[in-house]
């Protein structure tokens, strides 16, 4: 067995008895002591510095501008939500505002998930059932996205809000892609007018975080704790590495 295969042995084990509360900060300090030294000439070479999106040196970049958002809009994390694969921002953001937490997978085997569905088709999905969704990392594997976002709507209560993540500049995901899919990237007009087809236009809010040095950054697989946090949050609208949208399902007039 090779150190790496012994290393993921270690992870697995680690994973499956120690909550995930626990076990989640304890690995990002685990990634940042080894972490490998940028090398100096890494805009000349052709192999990123990390192909799993600088988790194996810290948090990914993209992670950084979902927190941020999420860290905005806490109001809107409360009651009945709904995650996607666990349930990581609900029990960081949410707190006691969350009356019940679902988390929502694909296929089953997620000891984390409490409902299994299809984001796309609707299928074990409740309606009018949520008071937040949130939307990580999920609409780039679903083919039929303008589904998927109408399934979302479906879900959730009146008043309630849809928090999203649509992925912009970044590469691709080979191990999603075996068994569900890798379809898009998005821009903040493409993610506008897909929640628009749902939503009503003025319950829409659009916000893209990213540059070009943090573009190129995400690319080469360096760690957000590799860059300085005005590097970070300094805003290029033509380089967009994050888009997110926060949606709210209107209230019927009586």
């Amino acid at each position: 067995m090779s150190a790496g295969e012994i290393t993921q042995s270690l992870q697995a084990a680690v994973k499956a008895t120690i909550p995930a509360r626990i076990y989640r900060p304890l690995l990002t300090r685990w990634r940042q002591l080894r972490r490998r030294p940028i090398p100096a000439n890494m805009l000349s070479g052709l192999e990123p510095v990390s192909r799993i999106w600088g988790l194996d040196r810290g948090s990914a970049i993209d992670h950084y501008y979902i927190e941020k958002f999420l860290s905005l809009n806490v109001a809107d994390i409360r009651g009945a939500t709904l995650e996607m694969a666990d349930s990581r921002y609900t029990r960081k953001f949410g707190g006691d505002r969350v009356s019940r937490g679902e988390v929502l997978h694909l296929v089953p085997g997620n000891p984390e998930a409490t409902l299994v569905g299809d984001l796309a088709t609707g299928a074990g999905i409740p309606r009018n059932s949520f008071d937040c969704l949130i939307v990580v990392n999920t609409f780039l594997l679903i083919y039929d996205v303008r589904s998927a976002i109408a399934n979302c709507y479906q879900a959730l209560k009146e008043g309630g809000v849809l928090l999203a993540h649509f992925t912009g500049i970044a590469n691709r995901c080979p191990d999603d892609a075996a068994w569900a899919g890798d379809y898009w990237r998005f821009t903040s007009a493409s993610a506008r007018q897909l929640c628009e087809e749902v939503f009503p236009g003025d319950h829409v809010t659009v916000t893209a975080f990213g540059n070009v040095r943090t573009a190129t950054a995400y690319l080469y697989g360096l760690a957000a704790e590799e860059l300085h946090p005005e590097e970070l949050d300094y805003r290029d609208p033509n380089y967009e590495v994050a888009i997110l949208v926060r949606a709210v399902k209107p209230i019927a007039k009586s």
